[in-house]
This record gives C-alpha cells, sequence and structure tokens, in this order.
C-alpha cells in the first residue's frame, strides 16, 4: 500500500497524486453508472462517546474526552464499488477530524488521546480536515484543508482499482490511497475529537456487477490448489494474498467444524455410557399356589 501524492496547490491541476487524472472532474460524471444504496452507523454498546441514530452519529455529546469513531454497516470489498457522502452538521473544529475506512478490528476509541484515530495503525485508512492522509501511523499531506463549514465529504471506494478517492462538496479532492490490501473487508467510518460533533451519512451509491472473470478464477484456483502450493504459483500478489486469505477461512471453518463435531460426538458418547454400563439383575421368581 501507498499514501501517494502530495498536493502543492488548491486545484486538481496541482495534484501530484497518480491517479487523478483517471478520475472524473465531480461526482456527477460518474454517479449515473451507481445505483442507490442503504446503510447507517453502527452502534456500539462499549463505545459511549459516539452516540448514533441511524445515518447521524453524535461524538462526545457531553464532553470530549479523548478521540472516538464509528463503524459503517456496509461491507467493502475487494470487487466493491462504493460512494458515501459526509455531511457535517456544524463547523469544524478541534485536534482531528477524519474520514475513511476500516476493518473490523480497527479501533474506535482512543480515551484520554486527542488523534487522528483512521490510519494510527495497519487496520485502517483516514483523511482528516487539516488535508493530512494517515495510515499504519505514517501521516502525508495530500490536499488542502477542507471547508470549514458547509462542507460535504464524499468518499469513493474502489475495490478493484484497490484505492480510496475523497471529494468535497462533489468535486473531486485527492486520491491518496493506492495498492490497498482488499484482502479483508472494510467498513465506512469516520472519527473526531471535536465535542458535540455530529455527522450525517447521505447520498450513498454502490456498483452492483456480476462476478467477473477474476473472481470466477481466483475461486476455481481455490476450489483445486492446496494452500500449501500458493506460493509456487505465478501469479499477481493481490491475488496471491486473497488466495492465503481464502485458505486461512477455510482452514478456520474446518476446525470449527471439526471442534463442533468431537463435542457432538463426546456428547453422544456420555448419553449412552450409562445406558450401556448396566447389570442385569434377576426378578425374583413367583411362588405358585
Amino acid at each position: 500500500m501507498a499514501i501517494i501524492g502530495e498536493l502543492e496547490g488548491h486545484s486538481r491541476q496541482n495534484c501530484s497524486c497518480s491517479s487523478a487524472s483517471s478520475l472524473p472532474e465531480s461526482v456527477e460524471d460518474w454517479a449515473k453508472g451507481l445505483q442507490p444504496d442503504q446503510w447507517t452507523w453502527t452502534s456500539e454498546p462499549n463505545n459511549m462517546e459516539a452516540v448514533v441514530q441511524g445515518d447521524r452519529v453524535t461524538f462526545h455529546p457531553v464532553y470530549a474526552f479523548g478521540t472516538a469513531g464509528v463503524r459503517g454497516g456496509k461491507k467493502l470489498t475487494a470487487t466493491t464499488v462504493a460512494y458515501w457522502e459526509i455531511e457535517i452538521a456544524q463547523p469544524l473544529y478541534g485536534t482531528s477530524v477524519m474520514f475513511g475506512v476500516g476493518t473490523a478490528d480497527a479501533k474506535t476509541l482512543a480515551r484520554s488521546q486527542f488523534i487522528d484515530l483512521l490510519g494510527d495503525d495497519e487496520n485502517s485508512f483516514g483523511l482528516n480536515h487539516l488535508g493530512m492522509a494517515y495510515h499504519g501511523g505514517v501521516g502525508v499531506a495530500v490536499s488542502r484543508e477542507v471547508k470549514s463549514t458547509n462542507c460535504v465529504i464524499g468518499v469513493l471506494f474502489d475495490g478493484p482499482r484497490q484505492r480510496i478517492s475523497y471529494f468535497e462538496n462533489g468535486v473531486y479532492l485527492c486520491t491518496p490511497f493506492a495498492d490497498i490490501n482488499v484482502s479483508l473487508p472494510f467498513y465506512p467510518m469516520i472519527s473526531s475529537t471535536a465535542q458535540q460533533s455530529q455527522f450525517i451519512v447521505r447520498n450513498q451509491f454502490v456498483h452492483n456487477k456480476v462476478k467477473s472473470l477474476y473472481d470466477v478464477a481466483l475461486r476455481q484456483v481455490h476450489l483445486r490448489v492446496p494452500g500449501k502450493a500458493l506460493d509456487s504459483l505465478p501469479l499477481p500478489r493481490t491475488m496471491l494474498r486473497q488466495l492465503r486469505e481464502m485458505d486461512r477461512k477455510r482452514s478456520a471453518t474446518q476446525m470449527t467444524y471439526l471442534r463442533q463435531s468431537r463435542k457432538r460426538v463426546n456428547h453422544v458418547s456420555a448419553t449412552l455410557r450409562p445406558m450401556c454400563n448396566f447389570s442385569f439383575t434377576a426378578s425374583p421368581r413367583i411362588a405358585r399356589s
């Protein structure tokens, strides 16, 4: 994975992001090819700093004691092309407000720490309101600061091309992340250090397509080639990563099945054992009269 490009100015023409030229000037240029989608934020019982109400989330409703994040209910995979917008319900302020994606293991809370939460480790990618992109704890300046008022941030997750792009009020901003590892599913995320900051997800779109030849080939290789033989195949690194992950999940599923089978066998054995270990006692004869 690479964080690419650094904006030296404030326009698309000045963006040195290598994939910028292949992106449209505005959302309307390509949104016609997508279908409407619908998902909401996911509430976490242990995260009291993020109050979810459907498509709206309020961070630090009483007082900001650190950094909080939230995940969306949309799974983003290697074949997903999805776009969504985050409406910022108040003027932007604070140490960090971030927009991006993260895996199921991405952190959603940092108590007593005012940090750039998304991209703090390998499990998430994020762009903050100051124009800094983060992943794996590394930050790079990739765009100007976003508008502090009347701002809507659009996020485009392009799984097949392994990149994440951003828009501001419908206009292209930057593509800071390329060659991302899509062997694990991601989910939309935002985070904030600002007290009583509110965000609303809207205008969600997704590209629903039939399985590509790539997907069919990937499944056939997975079914026919054992995991130990994968490294000997002359395949692209991305495909090998996906195959290894598929093999890991298959092995985990098999182990779970074996454990459950053993439990069932042990349960049946324990049930039958008392029935088999009985002693026969002859009933006393009844004297004939």
